[in-house]
């Protein structure tokens, strides 16, 4: 991890920061599309503009197995 302004920066944020453009914003959340948060390449890595639209996704994926 790596401080940003007084927190720490997790690494698949960083990495996601690299990969896409533009940078994330603040709120943003990097979901892991295999439900593997250890994997961190960019195919796997999506951004989603917040944690309430994380959950309600990740929800709604869970309904349709």
């Amino acid at each position: 991890m790596r401080q940003k302004a007084g927190r720490k920066l997790l690494y698949h944020r960083q990495l996601a920061s690299l990969y896409l453009e533009p940078p994330l914003e603040l709120g943003e959340i990097v979901h892991h599309r295999d439900g593997d948060s250890t994997n961190n390449t960019r195919d796997n890595m999506m951004v989603l503009p917040s944690q309430r639209y994380h959950a309600h996704c990740v929800f709604n994926i869970k309904a349709d197995l």
